[in-house]
């Protein structure tokens, strides 16, 4: 992914910086940025924000324990059920093809009320 963006003409990478505010009256329009050597706050002009932190699954808490495809991601049904009966796993840490806020949310969703289903069927 890194060499994608490092051959676009249109993309500047500020190094050693994180993003400290994101502020704008009715839509974004700037972010406030400090470096994390210096302490320096400034401030950057943008039209928007896209919030990406990698594409690595944090799954070694479940290791060993449910089935893990050969990327790291949970395996799961449509139900978001795993291969262990009662346990489900929802958003960006499942197998899945489109990683975006909305699939997250709609997994949660299906994966609240399965786990009720669960809940009350097995009388818990």
């Amino acid at each position: 992914m890194q060499d994608s963006l490092f051959n676009c003409k249109n993309i500047e990478f500020i190094w050693n910086t994180a993003v400290d505010e994101i502020y704008g009256k009715f839509d974004v329009e700037g972010i406030k940025i400090k470096n994390i050597i210096t302490g320096e706050m400034s401030n950057l002009k943008v039209d928007g924000v896209f919030v990406a932190i990698g594409n690595v699954p944090h799954t070694h808490l479940v290791q060993g324990k449910i089935e893990l495809n050969k990327a790291g991601y949970i395996v799961t049904d449509e139900n978001m059920q795993t291969n262990i009966f009662g346990v489900f796993a929802a958003g960006d840490i499942r197998e899945k093809s489109l990683r975006q806020v909305i699939t997250a949310a709609s997994d949660g969703a299906i994966a609240a009320y399965i786990a009720e289903r669960y809940i009350n069927e097995n009388r818990w």
